[in-house]
C-alpha cells in the first residue's frame, strides 16, 4: 500500500506547493470573474467558444495545480489542491450559472422546468409524478432565496454534480484509508465519466441527477459497513439514519437509479451471506469429511489430491467477511421504499413491461446506434471516432475497475481487507447491472442502456482509482515514486482533455449546444399568445417542450397547443429537397410554424443541411402564403394561409 497511509498528515507543505496553490487559486478565481462577466449577447452554438479563452486558460493551470500537488504533495497542501480541482470543475460544470444562462437543457429539461413552476404556484402535488426530488429542491431553492424556477433549476442541477465530486473521495477514503488512492479517486471524479451527453446529461434531467448523487449512497454504505460510528441511536447508529434517508432520497430523485443502487444493495448483502456460510464449513471440516490419500483405494488417487489441495482451494475463492456489519437492514428499507413508490406511477410499470415485451419479440441490436451511424457519416463524422471523444476513457476506468475486482476475487488484495471487500460485493453488483444495460442495448429502448452505463461509471471511477493507486504503488516500488507520480499524473491531465470537452453537447460530438435563451422563450410565449385556433407545429419537434416550460406543465399539456412537426409528419414530411417554403405552403394550410434560432444553426451548421439546409430557411420569407409574424432575433413564426 502506499506509504501515505502510515505517514502523518502534517498540515505544513513546502514553498514550491504553497506557490502552486497560490498561483492555481488566483487563475480559478480570475476564471469564475471573466465567465461571470461574460453572459451571452444571442444563442451560443457551444458553450466551449462562446467562453472567452481566459476561463478556459485559468481552469486549465487550476486543474494543473490541483493534479501535480494533489499527486505529489501532501498533508494540508494534498487536500487543497483537491478542493481547487472540484472547485476548477464545478465551475465548468455551473457554466451555465456562472454565464447567467437564462436555461440550458432545450429538451425534456424544459418539460421538468415545467414541472417546477407547477410546483412553486401550487399546481402540483409531489405525490403526482414519478420522479419529483430534483423538482423539489428546485422549488424549494426557489422559493427560500426568490430566484426565479429556471435559475434555480440550473442551480440544483451544479449542486448535485458538487454532491458526486464531495463524495467519490470521501467513500474511497472510507475503504481504503489510502491517502493516494483518496488523491487519484478525487481527481477521477473530475472526468464527471457518468455524463456521457449520450442519456446522462449536465442539464436538469432527474436521472442523470440521481447518478450525480450515488456517491452518497455509496459512501454511507461504506461507513455503515466498517461501522465508522457507535451505535449511539435507540435504535441503529446516525450513519445508518442517513443511509436510510438517503436510500428513500434516491427513489423519489429517479426511481431506475434507485433500483440500481438496490442491486448493489443486495449484491453486498448476497455476498455477505455466502462468506457466512463458507466460513461455516472451514478448512479442518472439509479436510476430516475426505478420507486421506493413503486411506483410499488406487482407483480414486483424485479424491485424495482433492484433499490435500482444500486449503488452497478455500484461500483462492474464500469472500472474508472482514468484520463488516450485515446489511440487511439498509437493503430492507431501500426495498421498502422502491416497492412502495415505484408501483404507485403507471409510467415505471410500462417501462418494464415494454422492456420485457421487446426482449421477447426479438432484438433490434443497437439499432439506434445503427441509425445514428448514418446520420453521422453523412456530416463527415463516425460512431468510432464519437465512441473515442465520449468514451474511450470510460473504457479505460472499466478496465481499471475489472483488474481490480478479478485480483480481488483471487485473494491478490489482502493487504487492504475492506478494499478487498468492496471490490467483491460491487464486482457482483456489476454482473446484473452490466447484464441490463446489455439486455437495454440490444431491444434498443430509449437508450437506457447510456443511462444504465452512466450508473455503472460511479461504480467503476471509485473502483478504478483504487486499482490505479495500486498500479502507482507498484510503479513506484519498481522505478521510483516521483517517476510513479508524474506518469500518473500526466495520464490523468490527457484524460482531462479528454474528458472536459465531452461535458456539454456541442459541434465537437456533432451536437449543438442546449442553451435557452430568453428571446427563444419570448418567442414562443408571443406564438402562443397570436395563435388562437391555429395549431402550432415546428420543424424537427412539434414544440411542446417549450410550452411546458412557458405554461407550466398541467396547463399546456391541458390546452395542447402544439401538434407535430415537419419531420415527424407521416403525410407530409418536408425534409431534404422538399424543405421549401412552397412546399410547406401547399401542405400545412392554417397553422403557425414556429423555430428557434437553435434549431435553425443546428441544422446548418452542425448537421450541414443533412435534413433541413440553408436555402429552405432562407425560402420561407419568400414565399407566397408564409407570412413572418414575429421575430424575437431568438424565434421566428410563421403564419401559414396557404398558397391558393
Amino acid at each position: 500500500m502506499d506509504s501515505d497511509t502510515v505517514d502523518s498528515d502534517t498540515t505544513a507543505f513546502g514553498r514550491r506547493e504553497k506557490g502552486a496553490l497560490l498561483v492555481g487559486f488566483a487563475a480559478f478565481a480570475g476564471a469564475v470573474l471573466v465567465a461571470h462577466g461574460s453572459p451571452p449577447d444571442g444563442y451560443e452554438l457551444s458553450i466551449y467558444a462562446g467562453t472567452p479563452t481566459t476561463f478556459w486558460a485559468g481552469v486549465g493551470v487550476a486543474l494543473l495545480v490541483a493534479v501535480g500537488v494533489g499527486l505529489g504533495g501532501t498533508g494540508a497542501a494534498r487536500r487543497l489542491a483537491l478542493v481547487l480541482g472540484g472547485a476548477a470543475t464545478l465551475s465548468v460544470a455551473g457554466l451555465p450559472v456562472f454565464r447567467s444562462y437564462y436555461f440550458f437543457g432545450a429538451g425534456d429539461s424544459l418539460t421538468h422546468l415545467g414541472w417546477v413552476k407547477d410546483l412553486t404556484a401550487g399546481e402540483l402535488s409531489v405525490l403526482e409524478f414519478l420522479y419529483p426530488g430534483t423538482h423539489t429542491v428546485a422549488a424549494f431553492l426557489a422559493d427560500v432565496t426568490g430566484m426565479a424556477p429556471n435559475r434555480a433549476l440550473l442551480v440544483t442541477v451544479v449542486a448535485f454534480v458538487g454532491v458526486f465530486l464531495t463524495f467519490l473521495p470521501l467513500a474511497t477514503w472510507t475503504v481504503t484509508r489510502d491517502r493516494l488512492a483518496t488523491a487519484l479517486a478525487a481527481l477521477s471524479g473530475l472526468l464527471l465519466l457518468p455524463v456521457n451527453t449520450l442519456s446522462v446529461f449536465n442539464m436538469a434531467h432527474p436521472t442523470s441527477q440521481a447518478i450525480m448523487f450515488a456517491p452518497l449512497v455509496v459512501y454511507l454504505t461504506a461507513r455503515y459497513l466498517v461501522r465508522a460510528d457507535r451505535d449511539t441511536l435507540p435504535v441503529g447508529t446516525p450513519t445508518g439514519a442517513l443511509l436510510a434517508v438517503a436510500a428513500v432520497a434516491i427513489v423519489l430523485v429517479h426511481p431506475q437509479q434507485a433500483g440500481n443502487a438496490l442491486v448493489v444493495f443486495v449484491a453486498i448483502l448476497g455476498v455477505q451471506f455466502f462468506a457466512r456460510w463458507t466460513d461455516g464449513w472451514s478448512v479442518e471440516r472439509l479436510s476430516d469429511a475426505v478420507p486421506a490419500a493413503d486411506r483410499l483405494p488406487g482407483s480414486i488417487p483424485a479424491v485424495g489430491r482433492l484433499r490435500d489441495a482444500l486449503p488452497s482451494l478455500r484461500e483462492s475463492v474464500s469472500f472474508p467477511a472482514v468484520g463488516h456489519r450485515t446489511f440487511a437492514v439498509p437493503t430492507v428499507v431501500l426495498a421498502g421504499a422502491f416497492l412502495a413508490w415505484t408501483p404507485r406511477h403507471e409510467q415505471a410499470a410500462g417501462a418494464s413491461a415494454a422492456l420485457v415485451g421487446m426482449l421477447l419479440e426479438g432484438p433490434e441490436v443497437g439499432a439506434d446506434v445503427a441509425q445514428r451511424s448514418g446520420s453521422l457519416a453523412a456530416v463527415g463524422g463516425s460512431v468510432e471516432l464519437l465512441f473515442v471523444k465520449l468514451l474511450l476513457v470510460s473504457l479505460v476506468f472499466c478496465a481499471l475497475a475489472g483488474l481490480l475486482v478479478a485480483a480481488s476475487a483471487l485473494g491478490r488484495v489482502d493487504d487492504a481487507p475492506d478494499a478487498s471487500a468492496f471490490a467483491r460485493y460491487l464486482g457482483l453488483a456489476l454482473v446484473p447491472l452490466v447484464g441490463l444495460m446489455v439486455a437495454y442495448f440490444v431491444v434498443s429502448y430509449e437508450q437506457l442502456h447510456f443511462r444504465q452505463l452512466g450508473f455503472v461509471m460511479v461504480l467503476a471511477t471509485m473502483l478504478g482509482a483504487i486499482a490505479l493507486a495500486r498500479g502507482t504503488d507498484r510503479l513506484a516500488a519498481r522505478f521510483s515514486p516521483g517517476l510513479a507520480r508524474t506518469v500518473v499524473g500526466a495520464a490523468v491531465v490527457v484524460m482531462l482533455a479528454l474528458s472536459i470537452p465531452a461535458l456539454f453537447q456541442s459541434p465537437y460530438m456533432y451536437q449543438s449546444s442546449s442553451h435557452v435563451t430568453a428571446a427563444q422563450v419570448d418567442g414562443y410565449e408571443s406564438a402562443l399568445d397570436h395563435q388562437g385556433s391555429a395549431p402550432m407545429i415546428g420543424v424537427r419537434g412539434s414544440g411542446e417542450r417549450w410550452t411546458d416550460a412557458i405554461l407550466g406543465y398541467e396547463e399546456s399539456r391541458g390546452r395542447s397547443p402544439t401538434t407535430g412537426s415537419l419531420y415527424e409528419s407521416e403525410s407530409y414530411p418536408a425534409v431534404g429537397e422538399n424543405f421549401t417554403g412552397a412546399y410547406v405552403a401547399d401542405h400545412y394550410d392554417e397553422s403557425y410554424l414556429t423555430f428557434t434560432d437553435r434549431l435553425r444553426r443546428q441544422e446548418v451548421e452542425v448537421y450541414e443541411g443533412l435534413r433541413f439546409d440553408r436555402a429552405g430557411f432562407e425560402s420561407f420569407d419568400a414565399t407566397p402564403g408564409l407570412n413572418r409574424v414575429h421575430a424575437t432575433g431568438g424565434a421566428q413564426t410563421y403564419h401559414v394561409n396557404g398558397t391558393s
